[in-house]
């Protein structure tokens, strides 16, 4: 499971870098796919939120895990680095 997690990790950065078209498709899928995992689809749905863009999505990722996706914990600690 966790060499998927990194290709959806990997398909932000891609969209990121003006690929967005090709990838209108994808999200949604791996929603579906991920229904039955609550943990990892609350944190793609986070990272779907392209909150905080200017980071690297994997930088993230690792974040939310080592919160278990605690949004608000996460808001503050992406809102330090932003400082």
């Amino acid at each position: 499971m966790h060499d998927k997690i990194v290709a959806w990790v990997w398909a932000l950065e891609y969209e990121k870098l003006w690929f967005w078209k090709q990838m209108a498709n994808f999200h949604p899928r791996i929603l579906g796919i991920l229904e039955k995992d609550s943990y990892l689809k609350n944190i793609y749905k986070v990272l779907l939120e392209r909150e905080f863009k200017h980071f690297d999505f994997f930088m993230q990722y690792y974040i939310l895990l080592q919160l278990a996706w605690n949004y608000e914990k996460y808001r503050e600690v992406m809102n330090n680095l932003s400082n």
